[in-house]
């Protein structure tokens, strides 16, 4: 069949699966309605941020107004006993009058305690440490309902055990010269629960350490749960481990640092559940509209965690996919994991997908099989799979198990990050504790957490870390040729976006050969910003990795794996760097790409591209320095940049159609305020930006000659580029721009652009 006659039969076949009216209003109502519900539950959002905004401005109020009051009760009491000192010397008063004195008739006193009550410190005048720290003292009192709360640690408790024991033993020696028929009724009974005390603190000496341990770690596992339930459950075995108290000295309460923490996270807890609470029935009500079900997030293998709404019991499922077996010696099984490399015969199942579609004389060999390899990936991530192929299901349907899953995750990851904040709202939403688990049961039972064994890992360049692990051996200078042979063959079936096979075609040795190395700033806070440093290859070496796995048994076992290493030195510093086989050949063609100014190679990651100012450095919050490269960074910037521009400028101009009653400015800066979300947004931002005061500053005079070339021909041409002037560096410039061709050039800079980085240039 032709291409319109299969195109013609698939729109057949569609119309026939999807014929149905009904269907389709259904779809539609489902998708207005989730629409609505999708609305009012950000509108929900908002309102709770907006109540957590004037709750923490109250708590902020609050401990100021406490702190000018505990600054005022402290001057009184001093000045109390300054004038007990003073009456004693002179004896004007007596103590009685003293003692009656009122807060107002102390400072109204003399002139001088006047001026000290007036010179006290204001609630506004203390800073954000001295707030903060009032806050949280505040926090601890509300959450242990208490005006006075004592943070002591596990040793402290223990002396304070060991005091109470010795002062009841010293009450009970007062009675032994005593008889106890003489001493009346009362003592007697005094006597007696003197001695039950005092065995019950002996007794409770032998099992308390271990208990108050456990509870310690119930403790811990319940921080880092943060779900209600866990929290009130550990709460409550640590006041039964006696791990707080009554504090006579205050008046207050006592209580260990950990469970202190615990409170404060439970009241934290209490109030994200009245959130959820709140918007439940909004949730369900968008969950009713069924349109597909989202997974609850991935996390670093990229397996995909599942959670259904009608599940009875807070079950999780993970689905994982296959790694495909590679290379000559494919990974084996770990004990107490899940084996997932197989081969890709084993895995595949239903019809291959039809790629005749693809004619082979409009595309050459490489970039057919890029082309092919991307688009099986909705099959398999690898991209080598031509249908559909099978994935792994498993579980945790205990809570042993999902607690678990929950401190395994890591947050400074951003997939785990949003995983975990998934996983504890959708168990809270469902109302649903975890099931409980049998005490009988083994820990494997819990469900299996399925781990790819080929993961893939940042660049070991940590010299502190590769000193540790042994690489201060020497490195050999020759005899890497059959292991590189190897590496490149499995290289070769990788994905890696800088590789070719053509340009390490003859490559015999890794030694001595150029590489530019690719080095992430921060795997954790910027793992997509990078540096990239040119370098040469020096030695080589087999390097053994011992790995620890965890059994089910709660038992570590060890395994040793051998890989290839190479080190290279770098140009700049001398400092070293530690490649692994798939790091050195992605290095060297990197490096080739680099030398040759291949026009398909650009290092889009590299850092001096997440710069904010116009000296290359962000200078804004140490937070947003990861994100300083986006559209939303770079369109605050532009209202920053006009902001401080239009003031000295806006009365030199006779015809202001930018800041006048057009509104033209005002829409600008609204648009780019609250819908800069996209780089198109941006560019077309930039654009009216600098067309506005292209006008301002009144365009360009009569007698500036027009432009010889098109800015596109100037651009092509490597030697006009190194005449063209951007910059109106002139002192006599009466216009925006020194010359109509260099307007132009600006324009088709901006047009053609790609990134955020060359729009900050052009700001």
């Amino acid at each position: 069949l032709s291409t319109v006659e299969r195109l013609c039969l698939l729109k057949t076949l569609v119309d026939a699966a999807y014929g149905s009216l009904r269907v389709h209003e259904v779809v539609d109502s489902n998708y207005k309605q989730r629409f609505s519900a999708v609305k009012a539950l950000d509108a929900e959002e908002r309102r709770a941020k907006r109540e957590a905004r004037e709750e923490a401005a109250a708590d902020d109020q609050a401990a100021r107004e406490a702190l000018a009051t505990e600054a005022q009760n402290k001057f009184l009491e001093d000045k109390r006993n300054e004038l007990r000192k003073l009456n004693q010397r002179t004896n004007d008063y007596s103590d009685d009058v003293i003692n009656d004195l009122t807060d107002e008739d102390i400072i109204e006193f003399d002139e001088d305690s006047k001026a000290e009550y007036a010179a006290l410190p204001a609630p506004q005048s203390y800073n954000k440490t001295e707030v903060k720290m009032m806050v949280k003292k505040m926090q601890e009192q509300a959450a242990f309902d208490t005006h006075w709360v004592v943070v002591i640690t596990l040793n402290e408790i223990g002396a304070r055990d060991e005091e109470d024991l010795r002062s009841k033993e010293t009450d009970a020696r007062a009675y032994d010269d005593v008889d106890v028929y003489a001493i009346g009724r009362e003592a007697s009974r005094k006597l007696d629960r003197l001695r039950r005390d005092i065995d019950q603190i002996k007794e409770s000496a032998e099992t308390l350490p271990e208990v108050r341990e456990s509870a310690m770690d119930m403790l811990k596992e319940a921080i880092e749960d943060g779900t209600v339930k866990s929290l009130k459950a550990a709460i409550r075995v640590a006041k039964q481990a006696k791990l707080s108290g009554n504090d006579d000295s205050t008046d207050g309460v006592w209580a260990v640092d950990l469970l202190r923490d615990a409170a404060l996270e439970l009241k934290s807890a209490e109030r994200r559940k009245r959130v959820i609470e709140a918007k439940k029935d909004l949730v369900a009500k968008m969950n009713k509209c069924f349109i597909r079900l989202e997974p609850l997030g991935r996390d670093r293998f990229r397996n995909s965690f599942w959670h259904f709404e009608n599940d009875e019991s807070a079950r999780v499922y993970v689905e994982a996919q296959y790694v495909l077996e590679k290379g000559v010696n494919p990974p084996t099984q770990t004990q107490g994991y899940v084996h997932l490399v197989k081969p890709l015969n084993e895995i595949a199942c239903g019809a291959e997908e039809k790629e005749c579609d693809l004619i082979e004389a409009e595309t050459d060999s490489g970039t057919r099989q890029h082309f092919l390899r991307f688009s099986r990936k909705e099959f398999h991530r690898s991209g080598e799979s031509k249908c559909l192929t099978k994935r792994y299901w498993g579980g945790h349907a205990t809570e042993k198990a999902l607690k678990g899953l929950a401190k395994n995750l890591d947050d400074r990851g951003t997939k785990e990050h949003a995983l975990k904040a998934n996983l504890k709202e959708a168990l809270e939403q469902s109302g649903l504790a975890p099931i409980v688990p049998d005490e009988n049961a083994e820990e494997g039972e819990a469900g299996e957490l399925p781990k790819a064994q080929e993961e893939e890992t940042l660049p070991k360049n940590n010299d502190d870390e590769n000193e540790e692990d042994g690489k201060e051996e020497e490195f050999m200078t020759s005899g890497d040729a059959d292991v590189l042979s190897t590496t490149i063959k499995a290289t070769g079936t990788a994905e890696l976006p800088n590789f070719s096979s053509k340009l390490i075609e003859g490559l015999t040795t890794g030694i001595s050969s150029r590489v530019r190395v690719r080095l992430v700033v921060d795997p954790n806070k910027q793992p997509v910003v990078a540096h990239y440093h040119l370098g040469v290859v020096v030695g080589w070496k087999q390097e053994e990795e011992i790995v620890t796995v965890e059994g089910d048994d709660l038992e570590t076992r060890t395994t040793t794996t051998t890989y290839p290493l190479w080190k290279a030195i770098l140009d700049r510093g001398g400092g070293e760097v530690f490649l692994t086989g798939t790091e050195l050949i992605e290095s060297i063609c990197r490096y080739k790409k680099w030398k040759s100014h291949d026009k398909g190679y650009s290092e889009y990651d590299a850092a001096f591209l997440s710069y904010r100012n116009s000296l290359g450095r962000h200078c804004g919050k140490a937070a947003e320095a990861g994100l300083s490269a986006t559209p939303m960074f770079f369109a605050r910037l532009m209202v920053k940049r006009e902001q401080e521009l239009y003031t000295p400028i806006k009365s030199f101009s006779y015809d202001n159609n930018w800041g006048g009653k057009s509104g033209a400015r005002n829409v600008w800066i609204l648009s780019m305020k609250d819908d800069c979300f996209d780089f198109d947004t941006a560019k077309r931002g930039l654009l009216s930006f600098e067309n506005a005061y292209f006008e301002l500053t009144g365009g360009f005079p009569d007698s500036m000659a027009l432009s010889p070339r098109d800015a596109k021909s100037v651009l092509d041409d490597p030697n006009a580029r190194f005449d063209v002037e951007l910059e109106s560096i002139e002192k006599e410039m009466k216009t925006l721009w020194n010359s109509r061709q260099s307007r132009e050039i600006f324009h088709e800079v901006v047009s053609t652009c790609s990134t955020t980085g060359v729009l900050v240039l052009a700001l």
